[in-house]
């Protein structure tokens, strides 16, 4: 029997995972050691026994600013500019997206019309909400309505361990993926210039597993892939603004899978996260992850954040100084940390937060605006947790926290 860890992201038949971590210094979580006006928000995701709370955090302290509780179905998050907050959850009412204004514990706009299986989120740099929809719609809202603007409809997406993602550059060109995982022959990116029209079919190459998508300030497109049958191998294809072929493909040299892929807009690179801890047959756990900086111009991993043993990882944030932070397990003790590490330094984290929590973003935040922190049901857990048991033959079950 073999006993798979995840955090955050899974992809792949249960292969791919997202992390970071080496060692470091802790703060005294009894005091507030840089907590000012001007100091980054960290977003947490807090577990109770009954429900889930977003706590708003600034770094430097423990003690939340703002809490927004009872979240009881919570599925995904999304943190736009000032600080405005998306949440979506899914009750047996059926499926809603929270806006929270920046600041407040009440939403100021509920959306519910034309979701139904709603499963990944991202927003434009004007402001307006992208929602996958199951099965097989992307749905655009435009900033303050309740109504979609625009209702595409996508192939191949909505079927059982479908591979969806979406990117949106800042001209407004939308890309859409849509696939079955495993099956690169049935996957297809679109493109569409701001309307519901097809403008383009972005090729990928063949058994290559499109698994992210997100874009540069010029526009450019990176796809993360990995290579279906080849264990182990992932890498990113590049394309031009408009391109159906890519320019340029390099590897990514990740351990046990990869997660997503994010554009830093402060230095033009590109962070990779992935990784994961696995046990066979009841043995000790063994943990392959890592982050990954990688520069644009070459494709050359320039940085890499090492992990300690027996650690799985959530995904990385990044605020306008340059300072990384990500949330981190223990597999073996269950205990969680939120760890920053200094701008340029692979080293000399401080421990920010302990406990059930999971970090979901910064803000102000250097990474693309509007990266979705979670994804499809077969790619994340909320941002929280997932254990995977699985039999010699391969098969898996997951149990997401």
């Amino acid at each position: 029997m073999i006993r798979v860890v995840c955090s955050a992201v899974i992809a792949v038949a249960l292969t791919a995972c997202s992390g970071v971590m080496p060692s470091g210094n802790s703060v005294d979580s009894s005091t507030d050691v840089r907590a000012a006006a001007t100091a980054p928000l960290m977003f947490v995701l807090r577990d109770s026994a009954t429900s889930t709370a977003l706590e708003e955090i600034p770094v430097g302290s423990t003690r939340p600013v703002r809490t927004i509780g009872g979240l009881t179905a919570f599925r995904g998050f999304v943190l736009g500019d000032s600080g405005v907050v998306y949440i979506l959850e899914y009750t047996s009412a059926g499926a809603r997206i929270d806006q929270y204004d920046a600041g407040s514990v009440t939403p100021s706009r509920t959306i519910v019309r034309g979701l139904h299986d709603p499963s990944f989120m991202r927003l434009d740099e004007a402001g307006n909400l992208y929602v996958l929809d199951a099965p097989g719609t992307l749905l655009k809202y435009a900033p303050g309505s309740l109504d979609p603007a625009l209702t595409i409809t996508l192939n191949h997406c909505g079927v059982a361990l479908s591979a969806v993602s979406l990117a949106v550059d800042s001209f407004g060109t939308i890309y859409a993926l849509c696939g079955i995982l495993m099956q690169p022959q049935r996957q297809t990116i679109y493109e569409y210039d701001g309307n519901a029209s097809v403008a383009r079919v972005i090729h990928v190459p063949q058994a290559q597993q499109v698994l992210n998508l997100t874009t540069d300030l010029t526009g450019r497109l990176y796809v993360e892939y990995v290579k279906v049958g080849v264990k182990f191998a992932a890498g990113v294809l590049e394309y031009d603004r408009h391109a159906i072929q890519p320019d340029r493909s390099y590897p990514l040299p990740s351990a046990t899978g990869v997660g997503p892929v994010f554009y830093d807009r402060l230095n033009g690179d590109l962070i990779e996260s992935s990784g994961g801890c696995t046990s066979f047959n009841g043995g000790p756990w063994k943990c392959e992850s890592g982050i990954y900086v990688v520069n644009t111009t070459d494709g050359k991993v320039v940085a890499t954040i090492a992990p300690p043993p027996k650690a799985v990882f959530g995904l990385p944030s990044l605020d306008e100084n340059g300072n990384l932070y990500v949330g981190l397990t223990d597999v073996t003790k269950s205990t969680s940390d939120i760890r920053e590490y200094p701008a340029g330094r692979t080293s000399d984290w401080q421990r920010l937060l302990s406990g059930s929590v999971d970090l979901l973003g910064v803000w102000p935040s250097a990474l693309v605006q509007g990266e979705s922190r979670t994804g499809p049901a077969s790619f994340a857990a909320s941002a929280g947790r997932i254990t995977a048991s699985c039999d010699d033959a391969g098969t898996c079950q997951a149990r997401f926290r």
